[in-house]
């Protein structure tokens, strides 16, 4: 690895709030997104270690593969980008509007201006990562892509999208009282704010904003709960 520079880095700024600060295994470094780059910090010292440039726009989300030093990214356009901690040089590259270009709820509202906030998240093993977000597609409310964490470049093969009916449907098994509308607009997923696989990898938990949580099957991509 190159040495770390001199230059530091405000991990406060704005323009990298830490909700999206991904950590390096090594516990002393993490990976904050700053406009189209990827910073590398070390969180001892506060300097620069390292900078992932050439994103097409500002860096939605970063997440680093459990098992490995391999780092994937996602742009506002879309734009899905590997790396690999030891260099700044991206490993591949997936065009613009890839992410946006995918999948039945991307063919349905077609080509978007930017993409909504979006997480990422690598499954236990580090041998898939699924990027997911809010859907504008009628009917549906979040919008998945599962990808292969060995692929080069990044290509999806499955996408999914989680609807109306089936939180509702989730909502009605569980006894809750408050209704659909009432949760997607009071507490519901107007943004993503998170993302994970279970421990043993057969469930996916997405995170939205107000506190919210939209369990899915990892295989499937269907409801399992709504707590």
């Amino acid at each position: 690895p190159s040495p770390p520079t001199s230059q530091a880095f405000n991990l406060n700024s704005p323009s990298s709030p830490m909700t999206s600060v991904t950590h390096a295994h090594s516990g002393t470094a993490c990976v904050v997104p700053s406009g189209p780059s990827l910073t590398y910090v070390c969180h001892l010292t506060n300097k620069i270690l390292r900078t992932f440039p050439g994103h097409v726009s500002s860096v939605a989300c970063a997440s680093l593969s459990p098992g490995s030093d391999k780092l994937v990214s996602v742009d506002t356009s879309g734009q899905m980008k590997q790396w690999e901690l030891t260099s700044a040089a991206a490993l591949a590259a997936g065009p613009a509007g890839s992410l946006l270009g995918s999948g039945p709820a991307a063919k349905r509202r077609g080509q978007a201006a930017s993409l909504p906030r979006v997480s990422l998240a690598w499954d236990p093993t580090g041998s898939v990562y699924c990027a997911c977000h809010p859907s504008s597609s009628e009917g549906s409310i979040l919008a998945g892509t599962m990808y292969d964490g060995g692929g080069s470049p990044p290509a999806p093969f499955a996408s999914f999208d989680v609807t109306r009916a089936e939180v509702e449907k989730a909502l009605r098994r569980q006894g809750a009282p408050t209704t659909i509308d009432s949760w997607i607009s009071d507490v519901g997923m107007r943004e993503v704010t998170g993302a994970e696989f279970s421990a043993d990898g057969e469930r996916f938990m997405v995170k939205g904003l107000g506190g919210c949580f939209v369990i899915l099957d990892a295989f499937s991509y269907g409801v399992v709960g709504v707590p």
